[in-house]
């Protein structure tokens, strides 16, 4: 790194050692956005389950219980 561009950054002390470290922002606000995450997975979630919920009212007026049975397995695996 060149002394002119070290020059221009942004210092922060160690507090164990005082040695001065650039500062450098990560964009950490979509990173680490743990809530926002958490609320999709929760959302994602019921939507497959009313998903298999919507399927199985409508397998249930079927007659071939296996073959249903079979598809609302494939489907609970494919929305998870």
């Amino acid at each position: 790194m060149s002394d002119s561009f070290a020059a221009g950054l942004l210092r922060r002390p160690i507090p164990a050692s005082g040695e001065l470290l650039p500062a450098v922002g990560l964009g950490t606000w979509q990173v680490f956005d743990v809530a926002a995450q958490r609320a999709k997975e929760e959302l994602r979630e019921r939507v497959a389950e009313l998903a298999v919920a919507g399927a199985e009212r409508i397998l249930r007026r079927e007659i071939n219980a296996k073959v249903h049975a079979e598809l609302l397995s494939t489907l609970k695996q494919e929305l998870r």
